[in-house]
């Protein structure tokens, strides 16, 4: 029985995703149907890669500076 959505914190370096990021987003393809983000930060730069891992959508908070 799988789950229907299954959401990752996902993390980078820069522009760089991190790798547990992609190791999160590995796992949780395996245990839902559907997998999203959330991205601290303005995820344009990260998105993509994510996308290529497996997430469907990516919800980022922008630019928390201040």
């Amino acid at each position: 029985m799988g789950l229907s959505k299954v959401w990752v914190f996902a993390e980078s370096d820069g522009d760089k995703v991190k790798t547990i990021s992609l190791e999160m987003l590995a796992k949780a393809r395996e245990l839902g149907d559907t997998v999203e983000c959330v991205y601290a930060g303005g995820g344009a730069a990260v998105a993509e890669t994510l996308g290529k891992h497996g997430a469907t959508k990516v919800y980022a908070t922008g630019d928390l500076d201040g």
